[in-house]
């Protein structure tokens, strides 16, 4: 795509893999809304002349959530061929066995976080962009993980969550001509990222937790620009099947 054509949202910017998403998408060209709880630095790559917006999001406050993501959006400028959102944003929840979960470890706030606001930010941008014009094309890629179709021990919130928004981009695949509209669930594999740490630190007796730590002490994480460029060149291809699952 040529510059600023393309417009990408994104979700959770100010470290980790979603500091890395920017940073990438930017080097295409792109122009970038970036939707963080609190401020965030881009910072640009070198060269990089394309528009970037920025606004206050937290998607753990169903409240607010939709009515700054309209805000948001209406801050956008310009028309754009395609438009992605690119939900990367979320929380582990309590790691524990299932029958150790109790109304303390706070789980419909965990579903709220990782699903509700999820499903209700992916209708306001299909309702945004699909009222737009009929030639923006439009795609939803949801940051997925192995954890959407395997069960890992402890995770059990995790999973539940990954299985919900991998099926919720299915259903708006089979809603949707793929023509105009897309969904995608990218897996980045296992990533030496602060998230990972602090699911190691949290229960590090776990099976979960030591398969993730013998990944990261053997050197086979993988490099944050790796999977980033790996989901562009998935995205840029367009030849994966709409509501599909692709791995790293």
């Amino acid at each position: 795509h040529t510059m600023a054509t393309a417009l990408t949202i994104i979700t959770g910017t100010t470290r980790g893999l979603g500091k890395q998403l920017a940073a990438s998408f930017a080097r295409g060209g792109d122009a970038l809304l970036l939707l963080n709880r609190s401020a965030c630095i881009f910072e640009a790559p070198e060269g990089y002349t394309g528009r970037v917006w920025q606004a206050k999001l937290d998607i753990s406050d169903l409240a607010t959530v939709e009515s700054n993501f309209q805000e948001a959006l209406a801050m956008v400028t310009g028309s754009f061929e395609l438009v992605r959102m690119i939900h990367n944003a979320g929380t582990v929840g309590a790691t524990k066995k299932a029958e150790e979960l109790k109304a303390e470890d706070n789980i419909g706030g965990m579903i709220n976080t990782n699903i509700t606001s999820f499903i209700m930010l992916s209708s306001a941008f299909l309702r945004h962009f699909k009222a737009q014009e009929a030639t923006t094309r439009c795609v939803l890629v949801d940051i997925s993980s192995g954890a959407a179709v395997t069960p890992f021990d402890t995770w059990s919130l995790y999973c539940t969550a990954k299985a919900a928004r991998r099926m919720f981009m299915q259903v708006v695949a089979t809603e949707n001509e793929a023509g105009h509209v897309k969904t995608l669930s990218y897996s980045p594999g296992i990533l030496d990222t602060d998230m990972q740490k602090d699911i190691q630190q949290n229960d590090s007796s776990t099976d979960t937790a030591k398969y993730l730590k013998s990944v990261l002490e053997s050197g086979k994480a993988v490099p944050l620009p790796v999977t980033c460029e790996r989901l562009i060149s998935v995205l840029d291809a367009d030849d994966y099947e709409s509501g599909s699952l692709v791995d790293y």
